[in-house]
């Protein structure tokens, strides 16, 4: 449940950033950005 809604948090977060950027090219950079703040979430709830 709980790795559900992080997951989900981690789209949303992928999603703002494109609209905020608005350039296709930093849809990578956005997807990194969330994975490492997806990590680092993770690592600070001790998974």
């Amino acid at each position: 449940m709980m790795e559900l809604k992080s997951r989900y948090q981690m789209e949303v977060r992928v999603q703002t950033c494109q609209i905020f950027i608005g350039n296709k090219h930093s849809v990578w950079r956005c997807q990194t950005m969330a994975q490492l703040g997806y990590q680092a979430h993770r690592l600070f709830q001790g998974y």
